[in-house]
Parts: C-alpha cells; structure tokens; sequence
C-alpha cells in the first residue's frame, strides 16, 4: 500500500506504476493490445493514449484507496491532485512514446500474436500458444534484466519460466496452495515454495536454523527475501557497520540490524551480488554484506614476543569486536558456512555477539567436506533445526542438469557449453607431458574464438580447476605455464623472489591471489630489509620454472643491479636479526580487486596458503566463488581426490560453461565415488559429521 501511494505522489515514478499496471491489465484481459489496436484504428495520437492510460492507472489506484482504512483517506485528494499533473508531465509522454511507437517490439514482449489477430473488444480473452508466449516473455524479462531494470518480481518470475514451468503450471501451483491455506509471498510478490516458506516461519519466529541445499535450489533467493521481510516487517533494529570513505579512510555508518558474513572476500562479494539485485535491500543492506574478518573488525596489533628470551615487538592481526566491544546485531546470515571452522575465527565471532541473536547458518553438504577438521555447520546440523531446500530453480542450463546428475551418479550430458576433451588416444599421458601439452593448448585458446564469440580461454573471467596444487598438472605448475605464455606476449621481466625456503617467480601484469582475494601485480622492487642469499637477476629470458631461455634476449633489471648498501649498519644487522629472517627477497605492490593496494614484503606473506599466481586454484580454494567458464583437470594419479563431492564442486563453479580435461575412466571414478555417504538428508548429515572430533560435544555451540 504505501508503495502505490508513493509511486502516485513521486512524479519521476510515475512512469513505473504505468508500466506495472500495464504489465498487469495485460496479462489479465489484453489491455495494452487493446490501447495499441484502438491507437491503430482510431488514429489516436500519443497524448491521447497517454491520457487514456492515466484514466486507468487513476481507477487503479482510486479501487486501491477504497480498501484503505479511514484515516488513509485524507491522501485521496493528495493522489488525485499529483494524477492531474503526471498527465502533462514531459517524462510520461516520452515513456509512453517510446512503448507506443515500438509496437512490434512491444507485442512481442508481452504476446506473440498479430495486432490484426485481436478483437476489437479489449475485455475479450484471446487464447495464446503458451510455448511462444513463453519465450517472447523469457525474451522480456532477460533483457530487462540485463540493463539493470529488472523487479524482483520479474527476476523470480523469469527464474521459474526459465526452469521450464509453463503459465499453467505456475497458476495451477499457486491455486494448489491457495486452495490448503499456505499460499504466501514476500520479496516484492516473490512465491516461495514449502521449503523457503518454512525458512521465512523460522526466520519470523526469530530461531537460529540451518538452510541447506544443492545448488539452484534457491539458498541466496531465500535469503534475500527473508531479508526483505524482516526489513519491511520492520524486525530490524538500527546497527551500525565499519566501511570505509573514498579516501580510504574508516567509518561508521548506520544501517539495519541484520549482517550477512562469508569466510572468502569472493564468497562475500558474490553474495552481496546477488543480495543486492533486490531494489529493497541494495541502498538498505549495501554495507551488510562482508566477511568475517571484516564483521570482526580484524587490525593490527603490537604485542611483546618473549620467545628469544628478551622482549620483541611484534605486530599481529586481532579482532577489534570482542565480548567486551560486541556486535549491536540482531540477525546473522553465515554463507558457505562449511568453510568457517569451529575451533578459532568461529570462536572469536561468538564472542562478539550479542546474546540472543538470529543465526541462520547456509551450506550445501553436496560439497566437499572441510578439510581442517569439523566446520561450525557440523555443529549446527546437530544442534538446530534444518531446512533442506530441494527444489531446483537457478537456471544454468546443462552446468546446473548435469550438477545433478553428478549428485545421482548418472552419465554426463555433453554439448558446446558442457565438453569433455579426452584426447586421441585411450590411455592417458603421464602428468610431466600433459603439464606441457596444456600449457601450450591453453596459450592456443586465449586466440580462438568459442561458439559464443569469447575466447575458449580467458583468465580475466575463466578459472582452471585441479584437485592439487602440487605436481606437474597441480595448480602451482599450471599457473607458471600460463603466467610463461602470458609474460613472453607482453615482453615481462620476470624476478626471483626469495620468500624463506620458497622461491616464487613473477612479473608486473601477474594475476595473483593474495589473502583469498584476486589482484594484479602494480609493481616489483627490492627489499632494502633483506640481507639473504642474492636472487637471479631479473630479465625477460628468466622463466617461471626458475631456469633461464638459450639465447634470451636478457632484459635485466636495474633494481637488480643497483641495490643501496649506503645505509648499511653490523651493528643494525645483528639487531635486527629476527626482523630480517622474515624479509623476503622483493617487495611486491599489489592492486587488489577492491581497489586497495597491498605491499607484499614478509616472507610469510609469500606463502601457498596466502599467496599464488591466480590463472589456476584447487577446487578447495575455489569453493564460494564462480566464473563464466570452468577448465577441470582430472588424471588418474588424482586417484585419492577422485570422488563425486569435488567434480560436483568444481562443476558448479561454473555460470555456463564447462571444460573436463579427462578420461571417461577417470569422471566415471569420480562420479561413482560417493564420499558422503547415505540417501536422506540424516543420513548424509550423520556422513558430513563423520570424524569431526566431539561433535555433539557441549563445549562448541551454534547459538547464543
């Protein structure tokens, strides 16, 4: 109600209640077609349909004032008055000309029929092939959808025709629930189904759950429409949140009660995504979204390290939001929540709540199992109340069809965005030959044009998946091909870094991942604070495998040449000493995906678990982020990762595409070794919680 009534007031929102109340009148009883055949017949100019579709949206809205309390009428006369002005309002005649004047267009979004087709009675109900009006408004709503004007509405009614069901069918379902008393709707009219209107009763009641699901079975629609029924239902509280000015400088800014959290920045970013696509929440909940770390408010630190036998100080990062500075939240939504572990960052957000806070715990436990032993989902699955959505809406095409039958143990369906390359000969080469046969392959598809008009291989929005990071077709190895292949196009001048016992290799230009999140290296100098062993000189024959090219033209660098010993001092050396061991060799500047510029000189912030080259990831590291198209190398020396949890996760990492680099031996391995167990959801639950120490143990809880 109080939409309408603004939509009516605000004279540059008119244009959108015509729009929806033609969009609604249309679909009922073909009333825009009748306006488009009159206009036709009758010679009518623009103005004048112009007028005659105001007419409508002021009966509109006078039938929805009439149901209005008494003491809402007194906004009667305000409304009419604002309809009398949007009938000369320039904005609304160019809106309406632009629909009238594309009435082929037009037609087509809405109904696929001739105008000569309809009766001259604009009440008449005309019968339409429901397969082509199916598509006409696929067409629409993806269009609108991709210049950003797209409702929630819309979006989930373009989710639901896109997964195949008809209009019928839609109405049927909606008569079905309507007809047992369980219809309901929120998110601007979005129907839920039985599993999401349960998660809304829990979300309602104020009870901590666990939401789980596999994927397209609506986990983030789910959550988005919970967050805009507590929001409109007015079940939040103010909060306040830490972000961040153009500058770069902290602040604090008020903003409802709610925080969604994810243990990745890319898991983070991608939910905030697609949170934010809702016209409700995205000026609402804009810097709600975030990781953990950031809830938690992590900084730098100085402490006193003892261990050497004399007072050092030393720099750490800790939370600044603790029992005795807690969060003011009301409600909590964990993402990917099989990726924060129990035992320490989950214990320092625990701390930081407050005492009777919502927490609404989302996984999916298809996936692989965490690593570093039991998550806080193992503890929450045996604590509270689960909710297992399982109806399948996100529409990905053969990815998402062929996710599923991965998850049932079927055959793989193959077309151009689901491809298996096994290569000529049945017996599959030795890891070293097929490191060097895809290095060469993947350079040869960053020139070659797919299907699609994209290049087969991209490394701006395409990743290649491998269950190691170690061995010749292991993530390390692959992304020194890549960076090779990449690096000798643009003429790179690649260093040695010395990090500790690590040498890495890299250039200005490298992707790279530091701290979970994507960047570019910026810049590669000398470490004045490093007094270690001298690294090779930096120069474009120096190859990413450490080893220089015959022949190489030999671009040295000049840092390499002309380090300053001017300020040099034993005496400083030997005070320093500790500082010094943890130097690396280089600094490295890197513009990360956010905009922040990260300098990169410890030696502990070279390693594999915090730094890599960014072309290639393990299917662990990969989990909570997506791309346009998925590389996944599978070799039959994988053999202890071959299971159906990890190509079921690495295949769902994908938004239209995928690529198996494989035998059909090995995927039929992978797909029939189920590593979680069991046929019902408790089965599987008891499975996921296998070897999790204590789980039921008292001394970790899931709520507050």
């Amino acid at each position: 109600m109080k939409d309408i009534k603004e939509l009516l007031i605000e004279e540059n929102e008119a244009h959108n209640l015509l729009s929806d109340v033609i969009h609604k009148q249309s679909e009922s009883q073909l009333w825009l077609r009748g306006l488009l055949e009159r206009k036709k017949k009758e010679k009518l100019t623009d103005k004048q349909a112009f007028h005659e579709a105001m007419d409508a949206v002021e009966k509109e809205a006078e039938e929805i004032i009439a149901s209005m309390p008494p003491a809402m009428l007194q906004t009667l006369d305000k409304i009419q008055e604002a309809n009398k002005e949007l009938a000369d309002i320039d904005i609304g005649i160019k809106q309406l000309e632009k629909k009238l004047a594309k009435e082929d267009d037009l037609g087509a979004d809405i109904l696929p029929l001739p105008l000569d087709a309809f009766p001259e009675d604009e009440n008449a109900i005309v019968s339409i092939p429901a397969n082509e009006a199916k598509e006409n408004r696929i067409r629409y709503l993806q269009e609108q959808d991709e210049m950003g004007n797209i409702t929630a509405e819309e979006a989930a009614e373009l989710e639901r025709l896109s997964n195949g069901d008809t209009e019928e069918e839609m109405l049927a379902e909606q008569q079905a629930k309507e007809n047992l008393g369980t219809q309901e709707s929120f998110s601007l009219n979005i129907t839920l189904n039985e599993d999401q209107l349960a998660a809304k009763e829990m979300a309602y009641a104020g009870k901590s759950f666990c939401l789980i699901g596999a994927a397209g079975t609506g986990k983030t629609t789910a959550q988005r429409a919970i967050a805009e029924a507590l929001l409109l239902d007015n079940r939040l509280s103010n909060s306040t949140f830490k972000t961040y000015d153009k500058d770069g400088k902290r602040q604090y800014v008020g903003a409802p009660s709610i925080a969604f959290c994810a243990f990745t920045r890319r898991a983070a970013a991608n939910l905030a995504k697609a949170v934010l696509k809702s016209p409700v929440l995205q000026e609402k909940l804009k810097n709600n979204i975030m990781t953990i770390h950031s809830l938690l408010e992590f900084e730098p630190v100085t402490y006193t390290d003892w261990t050497e036998g004399k007072a050092v100080e030393k720099f750490k990062f800790a939370p600044m939001r603790t029992a005795e500075n807690p969060l003011n939240i009301t409600h909590l939504i964990v993402e990917e929540a099989s990726m924060l572990d129990a035992m320490t960052l989950w214990g320092h957000l625990y701390d930081a709540l407050p005492p009777g806070v919502q927490i609404i715990f989302i996984g999916d436990i298809n996936q692989l199992p965490p690593v570093f032993g039991p998550s806080i989902l193992n503890y929450a699955l045996v604590q509270l109340p689960i909710i297992e959505l399982k109806k399948v809406y996100r529409n990905q095409g053969i990815v998402l069809e062929n996710a599923h039958r991965i998850l049932k143990g079927e055959t793989l369906l193959e077309n151009n965005n689901f491809e298996i390359i096994r290569g000529n000969k049945p017996v599959q080469v030795g890891q070293e030959k097929l490191s060097r046969m895809l290095g060469d392959l993947f350079n040869q598809w960053m020139e070659m044009k797919g299907d699609d008009g994209l290049p087969i291989y991209d490394p701006e929005d395409c990743m290649i998946l491998s269950p190691f990071n170690k061995q010749p077709v292991g993530t390390d190895n692959l992304n020194a091909w890549i960076a090779q292949h990449l690096g000798t196009k643009r003429g790179a001048v690649v260093h040695e870094i010395i990090a500790g016992f690590n040498k890495v290799y890299l250039a200005k230009g490298d992707k790279v991942m530091f701290n979970k999140l994507d960047g570019v290296i910026d810049d590669i100098y000398r470490n004045p604070d490093y007094h270690g062993k001298e690294p090779q000189i930096a120069g474009s024959d120096l190859t990413r495998f450490g080893v220089r090219k015959l022949g190489g033209a030999g671009k040295d660098s000049i840092d390499d040449l002309a380090l300053d010993y001017s300020n040099f001092s034993l005496e400083a050396l030997e005070a320093e000493k500790a500082e010094r061991k943890m130097q690396a060799s280089h600094t490295v500047r890197i513009i990360l995906e956010n905009g922040k510029i990260e300098e990169v000189s410890a030696a502990g912030d070279f390693a594999p678990a915090k730094f890599s080259l960014g072309y290639a990831l393990t299917v662990h590291k990969a989990q909570g982020s997506e791309w346009r198209k998925v590389f996944l190398i599978l070799h039959k020396d994988h053999a202890v990762m071959l299971y159906r949890e990890l190509f079921y996760t690495a295949v769902t990492r994908a938004r239209t595409k995928v690529a198996i680099i494989s035998k059909d031996f090995v995927i039929e391995k992978a797909i029939g070794n189920q590593r979680i167990k069991g046929n019902t959801i408790r089965d599987k639950i008891e499975f996921f919680n296998s070897g999790a120490a204590n789980v039921t143990a008292g001394d970790i809880y899931a709520t507050k």
